[in-house]
């Protein structure tokens, strides 16, 4: 049996996945609630049961483990703003990276801990901004919090446009992954926002891998561009995309230079990371390929039969 203390009590839950715009939305939220007499908790830690009170309480996190639903609870999942960032150029870049990975971890376990519950995107809070009208939380009239950052450099717009697969409210939406997403074997010879040239030469590698991105639970297609010279087109490659320990393989020996494009589907059964690789599969000797960069799109789930 569940203890006491650890069973589901809250029947009306938030967790609030976009970490960078917690103290924005946790305001909003107090604020209408003070407006319409609703009792509303902010939680920074799980209360004991004995403080449960009136079913109508409504709870508010930034992590789920501070919320105890019960299996029938109420639950919004806020996601408004996760692409929203200012002054990652400030930063060393690795630390930049590691940012962005844990902004969509919260995310995407918010995104699973709502289940069927309600889910707050920015496109869905961005109508209500536009047209200056609230938008019911718990049926609470809510007016979406100004999320307006500081300055955006050139890396805050990478992340952002990383980040859109969570931002849309149809999955049919795509996302466009461009080269600074990724992590290379090496410096690159040059690398901007429309391609990173790579230098071949050496051992058995990876060549291009990442973002490492969290992902939600469903099925992905991976489109990835590159190019190849002469001497490069010679070498066997191999292709990963998925999960980073059950990904789908391909490999490829293309023989010819020219410009490529590689398109590969994977299952997340669970949420996990999001690994793309270029692998050189031997050694190599001569040669240079151009990474242009990739397109994720969501896919439906195939029905069991």
């Amino acid at each position: 049996m569940i203890p006491d203390e650890q069973a589901g009590w809250m029947e009306r839950c938030v967790l609030i996945g976009a970490v960078r715009q917690a103290g924005r939305w946790a305001s909003a939220l107090q604020a209408a609630a003070t407006a319409n007499n609703v009792e509303m908790v902010v939680l920074d830690g799980r209360p004991p049961r004995r403080h449960a009170g009136d079913e109508n309480r409504v709870f508010v996190a930034l992590d789920r483990t501070h919320l105890a639903p019960t299996a029938t609870a109420s639950r919004v999942a806020v996601l408004d703003g996760v692409d929203k960032f200012s002054g990652l150029g400030l930063v060393a870049e690795e630390d930049a990276r590691v940012h962005v990975i844990e902004v969509t971890r919260f995310a995407v376990e918010a995104l699973d801990w709502a289940n069927n519950g309600t889910i707050i995107t920015s496109d869905i809070a961005d109508f209500s901004r536009k047209n200056r009208a609230e938008m019911l939380v718990m049926g609470v009239p809510v007016y979406p919090p100004d999320l307006v950052e500081g300055h955006e450099d050139q890396l805050d717009r990478q992340a952002a446009e990383s980040l859109s697969y969570l931002r849309a409210a149809s999955s049919e939406d795509f996302c466009r992954w461009g080269p600074p997403v990724f992590v290379y074997d090496q410096a690159a010879i040059s690398l901007d926002d429309r391609a990173a040239v790579l230098d071949m030469t050496g051992p058995p590698r990876p060549l291009v891998r990442g973002p490492y991105l969290w992902g939600p639970r469903g099925r992905r297609r991976i489109t990835a561009r590159f190019s190849l010279d002469e001497n490069a087109s010679r070498h066997e490659l191999q292709f990963r995309w998925g999960p980073p320990l059950s990904p789908t393989l391909h490999y490829a020996t293309p023989e010819r230079p020219g410009v490529y494009e590689i398109v590969l589907e994977a299952d997340w059964p669970e949420i996990d990371g999001m690994e793309f690789t270029i692998a050189l599969v031997h050694g190599c000797v001569d040669g240079t390929i151009e990474f242009l960069g990739a397109k994720l799109d969501e896919l439906p789930i195939p029905a069991i039969r």
